[in-house]
């Protein structure tokens, strides 16, 4: 049996929160961008559909991992 620790629950809670809060964030503004490229594409003269799928990735690569490390440093004090 594991000895009982008080702080871990505000643990568990607090990284359920930072993990739901960036995942939050970062479906809603890749939403908006992975919308907005092809149209953006199609207005600059590229085809839309060889441009933003790698745009897309690379964006959500980026912005979920930033996103989720700067509430995780956010939170870190409470940790």
């Amino acid at each position: 049996m594991t000895p009982h620790r008080p702080g871990r629950r505000l643990f568990l809670f607090l990284f359920g929160l930072v993990v739901g809060i960036s995942m939050f964030i970062s479906i809603n503004i890749s939403g908006v961008v992975g919308t907005s490229t092809p149209m953006i594409s199609k207005r600059l003269g590229f085809d839309p559909a060889i441009t933003a799928g790698p745009f897309e990735t690379a964006f959500q690569d980026v912005v979920g991992i930033t996103i989720f490390l700067t509430f995780a440093t956010l939170l870190l004090r409470w940790l």
